[in-house]
């Protein structure tokens, strides 16, 4: 069964249309900060009221809360233009949030479709990563983990677009986007280890050496990015800082980021991360016998069917390579792999950059295998199971009141969950 172009846009408007309100629900709830809201909200306000102690590492804050220095404005930047348009409040600081978040899965499905040129794959890329619940969490608070993430896969997806059509265009929205995810995140600094690999896959796949394709792609991602970084300190340099306190600034940023030693009781390491063990419990109002907490837990039938759709193909790389499929892999195993290097740490949440290259593969892998009477059941009982997960889980995500019992006897059965 194959869907028509039309068919396919409107069930991706669809999609679309439940992942915003399905965020957007109490989105003001709670009303006060939470969690690392206490430095990224916080810091958008202060952005908001031009406060040019938001941006100084040595500025004493008021007690509660933290100056959020040690990642680039941008991302904090968003969420300040968020509460000009729609209220400096607890919804105002999320809803860009939710603006990216929403906008990610936009781009998951249009990378599947590149990848695969199959509507259905993408549509189904877009579904389970719609009931995901680590995603979902994630692009419902005030950090700035959605928007370093639709950066990202913008500067994937104009990558890709490029790689078919040559276009200069494609190749320079590809180094801006990747410009404007450096300056919400560092960790963005992962997708170029993506495309040299790509690129030499490539080359040893075709056996052409194009000097000019990659003269093009080094000038574009050594000259645009940079600027792109620079500028989202407008307002910085705006309020009267130096050239030489930007420097400074980046030190700090640098060494806090690999000399931090901290611990924290929801830690985790990425071994775990794959597996689904170990979520972030970012918030509580519980009483003794009401339940409303906020974890960012993932949704087990994708942590776990992505899991295996990815070693099915790593396996089938074995028997036939495909170039596509390759990227894919690749695209998912650069984002977190590397974090298993990292000196500082780590939390559970640092793997949601990885959910969408899960979603599309195993949403590849249910659609290929639909093609029999038998993976049309499996696909069918996949989502059905992922979409039961995210509607019992959703007050366990979003701050929804529950019997205490309830809460202990579902969304604790995994003693790592609590």
């Amino acid at each position: 069964m194959s869907y028509s172009p039309n068919s396919v846009r409107v069930i991706a408007m669809f999609i679309l249309l439940f992942s915003f309100l399905s965020k957007v629900i109490s989105l003001g709830t709670p009303p006060n900060y939470y969690f690392d809201e206490v430095y990224h909200a916080f810091t958008a306000r202060q952005y908001l009221h031009q406060n040019p102690q938001a941006y100084d590492p040595w500025a004493t804050p008021p007690q509660g809360v933290a100056f959020e220095w040690t990642h680039p404005p941008l991302a904090k930047i968003f969420m300040a233009v968020s509460m000009s348009l729609v209220g400096e409040n607890a919804f105002g600081w999320r809803f860009s949030s939710v603006v990216f978040g929403t906008g990610v899965i936009a781009l998951t499905m249009a990378i599947a479709f590149l990848l695969f040129r199959n509507g259905r794959v993408a549509v189904l890329a877009g579904a389970l990563l719609s009931v995901d619940g680590l995603f979902f969490v994630q692009s419902r608070i005030a950090m700035n983990d959605s928007h370093f993430l639709f950066f990202f896969l913008l500067s994937l997806y104009f990558y890709l677009r490029w790689k078919t059509s040559g276009s200069w265009k494609t190749i320079v929205g590809s180094g801006m986007a990747f410009g404007l995810a450096l300056a919400c995140k560092w960790t963005a600094i992962y997708l170029l280890p993506i495309l040299a690999l790509d690129q030499l896959f490539l080359l040893i796949q075709t056996k052409k050496f194009e000097i000019t394709r990659y003269a093009k792609m080094i000038c574009v991602f050594l000259l645009i990015p940079p600027v792109m970084y620079l500028a989202s300190y407008t307002q910085y340099f705006s309020m009267g800082f130096t050239w030489k306190q930007y420097i400074d600034l980046q030190q700090q940023m640098w060494w806090y980021h690999t000399s931090l030693k901290a611990t924290h009781p929801y830690q985790s390491m990425p071994l775990q991360w794959i597996f689904d063990l170990r979520p972030v419990w970012m918030y509580s109002g519980s009483t003794d016998t009401i339940a409303r907490n906020i974890y960012n837990l993932g949704n087990p039938i994708l942590f776990y069917g992505g899991l295996i759709a990815i070693i099915a193909l790593v396996l089938k790389q074995f028997e036939k390579y495909d170039q596509n499929q390759s990227f894919l892999l690749v695209m998912y195993g650069m984002i977190w792999i590397p974090w298993s290097f990292s000196p500082r740490i780590m939390f559970f949440y640092h793997y949601t950059p990885a959910v969408p290259s899960l979603a599309i593969a195993l949403a590849y892998l249910l659609i290929r295998a639909s093609q029999h009477p038998t993976g049309k059941l499996v696909l069918k009982g996949t989502f059905l199971l992922a979409l039961i997960w995210f509607v019992a889980f959703y007050p366990h995500l979003s701050g929804m009141e529950v019997p205490r019992w309830f809460a202990e006897k579902v969304y604790f059965t995994v003693p790592s969950w609590k």
